[in-house]
Order: structure tokens, then sequence, then C-alpha cells
């Protein structure tokens, strides 16, 4: 996907913004289980207001999980929510591009409680 369509339209990129559970977050490397799985899982009443605020700045939700919320909005959009610059990346292993961050996203103040990060999609490789 790029950032702009050939008529000058930004086009739309998903993201998944990782929620914090009364556990903390997935994102945060400790380790998950079945027994400690829920701790991780955002209230359903968190889960709406972040909805709530995602789309008051303009993104458009595509899925709310007990982990995530996956959203869409253009370049312009992430990078003035989340104060930071996007870059196109490359893996080598697969030659797909796809989008990350220049350095690690700022959670606006009014979502800092329940968001922990904002992740792109990456390209995965087929098992041999």
């Amino acid at each position: 996907m790029d950032n702009m369509a050939g008529r000058g339209r930004a086009r739309a990129i998903r993201a998944h913004i990782v929620l914090k559970g009364p556990g903390g977050s997935l994102a945060s490397g400790r380790p998950v289980s079945a027994a400690n799985v829920r701790d991780y899982a955002a209230d359903p009443s968190v889960r709406g207001r972040v909805r709530s605020i995602l789309e008051q700045h303009g993104f458009s939700v595509v899925r709310v999980a007990p982990f995530s919320i996956a959203v869409e909005g253009p370049r312009a959009l992430f990078e003035r929510v989340f104060r930071k610059k996007l870059r196109r990346m490359r893996p080598e292993a697969s030659g797909e591009l796809f989008w990350s961050w220049s350095e690690p996203p700022e959670i606006p103040a009014e979502l800092s409680d329940a968001v922990d990060t904002v992740v792109f999609p990456q390209p995965v490789q087929p098992l041999p």
C-alpha cells in the first residue's frame, strides 16, 4: 500500500492500536499463557472509549478486539496524532513493503492509560 493514490488522494494505512489490560499489554514482552491471557484484555468500556477517541481523531475503526483495535487512516493522520514520522521498510526476506515508525510513537494523553503502542502489519514468510 502506498501513501498516495494515483489521483493525489491519500490511501489508507492499517494499524493495530495495542491496548493495555490489567496485566499490561501483549507488546510488553512478558510471557503470556492460558492462565494469564485474560489479564491482558482491555475491559469492554475501555475499548469503547478508545474507539470513540480514535474516531474523533479521524481514524476508521476496522475491528475492535480484547487486545487491540484495528484502524485505518492516511499517513498524515498517523503522523499528526502520534507525533512521529512513518517510513516504508522492505525486509530482504520477503521484499514486500510495510509501514514502520521512525521512532516509537507518542500516545496522546487521552489514550495513554489504555493504549500501549501502535503497530503495523508486516509481511510474513510462508513456511518451507
